[in-house]
C-alpha cells in the first residue's frame, strides 16, 4: 500500500517493478512444448500469469479499505470516549441551563439516554417555558423509577417463586 503510493507519486519509474509485481508476480519462466517436425521440442518461455494480475489489485484495494476503516474506528473511539468523559459536564450545564433542582433520577435518565436523548431533551428545555419543562422531567423521572422498582419487584417475585417450587421438587 505505502510502497505502491510511493511507486505511482514517483515521476521517475523507468525500469523499476512496482511492489505489486513483487508480491505478485504477472510473468514467470516456464516450458513450453513446441510440436515441431523433429517431434516435441520443451522451450524456455516466459507465461503470463492472469489470476495474479486481478488479485494483486483486490489487495491493493482491501489495503485501502483496512486504513479507511482503522481511520473511521479511530475517529468513532475519539467521538465515544470524548462523550463518555464529558456527559457529567453536559449534566451540568443543563441543569444550569434549565434552572432545575438535580435530583438523583434525573441525572440518572440524563446520563442513560444517550446522546440523542440528551439533544432531545435539551432541545426540549429550550423551547418550551421552563416551569412546564420541569413538570415533565419530573413526571417522567418519576415515571422511569416507578417501572424500574416494579421490573427490580418482578425479578424478586420471580426469584422467590423459583425457591418454592425447588423446595416443592426437594420435598416429592
Amino acid at each position: 500500500g505505502v510502497d505502491w503510493i510511493r511507486y505511482m507519486s514517483s515521476t521517475d519509474n523507468t525500469g523499476v517493478d512496482s511492489p505489486q509485481d513483487k508480491l505478485f508476480p504477472k510473468m514467470a519462466s516456464c516450458e513450453v512444448e513446441v510440436w515441431g517436425t523433429t517431434g516435441i521440442v520443451n522451450e524456455a518461455g516466459m507465461c503470463v500469469l492472469a489470476p495474479n494480475v486481478i488479485i494483486s489489485y483486490f489487495f491493493l484495494i482491501f489495503w485501502f479499505l483496512l486504513y479507511i476503516s482503522l481511520i473511521g474506528n479511530a475517529v468513532s473511539l475519539f467521538f465515544s470516549t470524548s462523550t463518555y468523559f464529558f456527559t457529567a459536564a453536559r449534566w451540568r450545564a443543563f441543569v444550569t441551563s434549565t434552572f432545575m433542582v438535580t435530583t438523583n433520577e434525573g441525572k440518572w435518565l440524563f446520563m442513560n439516554s444517550g446522546m440523542s436523548g440528551q439533544i432531545t431533551l435539551e432541545l426540549l428545555a429550550s423551547n418550551i417555558p421552563h416551569h412546564t419543562f420541569e413538570n415533565l422531567f419530573k413526571r417522567v423521572c418519576e415515571t422511569v423509577v416507578l417501572v424500574q422498582n416494579q421490573e427490580v419487584l418482578d425479578q424478586v417475585y420471580k426469584r422467590k417463586s423459583d425457591k418454592k417450587s425447588e423446595k416443592a421438587t426437594f420435598r416429592a
